[in-house]
C-alpha cells in the first residue's frame, strides 16, 4: 500500500516548491521513495519540469484537474505504484481547484482504501497574499471565494512564505485565514525556502490519518466563472540565437511586457 498526500491551494502558493522540498528532505533524512504527480488545465506542465530537474519520479494528469480526471488520476497512481514503487506520492492539483473532499478523497477512501493510505488533505496558502485580503468581503469577490472554499475543505492550512513577513504580523494572518473557516482551523505557518517547520509537516504527512468527511458546498456557478476570470494560457516555444543569452533578462523583460498588458487592459 502507498502513502499519498495531495497538497492543494490557490495559484502563487507555493506548492510545487514545497513539494519539491518536502520530497529531498524526506528522501535524503526518512530515506523514503517518493514520486510525484503535477497536474494542469492544459497538456504543457511547468510543475512537471521542476520536479523533473529536481530529480523525482512524476506522473501527469493532464486538461483537467483531478476532480474532473479522477479515472486518470487513478491511473497514474497505478502506474507510479508498478514501474516507481514509492512510499509516498505527493499530488498538486490545479491551483484553481475545490471540491477535493467530495471528487476525490472521499472516493479515494471508499473504493481505493485497500491500495492507498491517505495522509489528511494539506492545503497551503501564500501568507502575503492572505494580509493583503484580509478586509476584502469573499462574498463579492470570486477568487477570494474559491480560495475560501480551498481553505474550508483543508484538514491543515500550511500558511506558506512566512519568511516574507514580519513575525509581528502572524497573529493577523491567522486571523484573515479564519474568517474564511467554519471553525478553528488547523494551521502550521511553514516556509518552503528556508524550511522552516517542514519536518513537523513532514510528520503529519506520515503519520497523519484522513478522517472522511462531508465537503463544502460549493458555488458551482461562481467556481466557473472563478474559473473563466483566470484566462488560461498554455505554449511551448524554443529560442534560437547564434549569439550569447541571458536567459535572466529574455524572461524579466518579458515578464514586466505581460504585467504592463495586464494593466493597460485592466486586468
Amino acid at each position: 500500500m502507498v502513502r499519498l498526500a495531495v497538497i492543494g491551494g490557490y495559484l502563487g502558493a507555493g506548492k510545487t516548491t514545497l513539494i519539491v522540498s518536502l520530497s529531498r528532505k524526506l528522501v535524503s533524512e526518512r530515506k523514503l521513495r517518493v514520486a510525484i504527480i503535477t497536474n494542469d488545465q492544459g497538456d504543457v506542465l511547468v510543475d512537471s519540469k521542476a520536479v523533473g530537474l529536481a530529480g523525482f519520479p512524476f506522473a501527469e494528469v493532464q486538461n483537467g484537474c483531478f476532480c474532473c480526471r479522477f479515472p486518470d488520476f487513478i491511473t497514474k497512481v497505478h502506474e507510479l505504484q508498478s514501474v516507481v514503487k514509492p512510499d509516498l506520492i505527493l499530488a498538486e492539483p490545479v491551483g484553481s481547484c475545490t471540491d477535493l473532499i467530495a471528487t476525490v478523497y472521499n472516493p479515494l477512501a471508499e473504493y481505493y482504501g485497500g491500495e492507498v493510505d491517505l495522509a489528511p488533505y494539506v492545503v497551503l496558502v501564500d501568507a502575503k497574499k492572505v494580509l493583503s485580503l484580509a478586509k476584502v468581503d469573499a462574498s463579492k469577490d470570486r477568487q477570494l471565494a474559491l480560495m475560501a472554499w480551498q481553505l474550508q475543505e483543508a484538514d491543515i492550512i500550511c500558511i506558506n512564505k512566512v519568511d516574507m513577513i514580519d513575525p509581528s504580523e502572524q497573529p493577523q494572518v491567522l486571523d484573515a485565514v479564519k474568517r474564511f473557516y467554519f471553525e478553528e482551523p488547523e494551521c502550521l505557518f511553514i516556509s518552503a525556502k528556508t524550511g522552516y517547520n517542514l519536518d513537523k509537516l513532514c510528520d503529519y504527512i506520515l503519520n497523519g490519518r484522513y478522517e472522511r468527511k462531508t465537503g463544502v458546498d460549493v458555488d458551482y456557478d461562481t467556481y466557473a466563472a472563478a474559473e473563466a476570470d483566470l484566462g488560461w494560457f498554455n505554449g511551448s516555444f524554443t529560442l534560437l540565437s547564434d549569439k550569447p543569452v541571458s536567459m535572466k533578462n529574455v524572461l524579466s523583460r518579458l515578464l514586466s511586457w505581460i504585467g504592463k498588458s495586464i494593466v493597460e487592459r485592466n486586468g
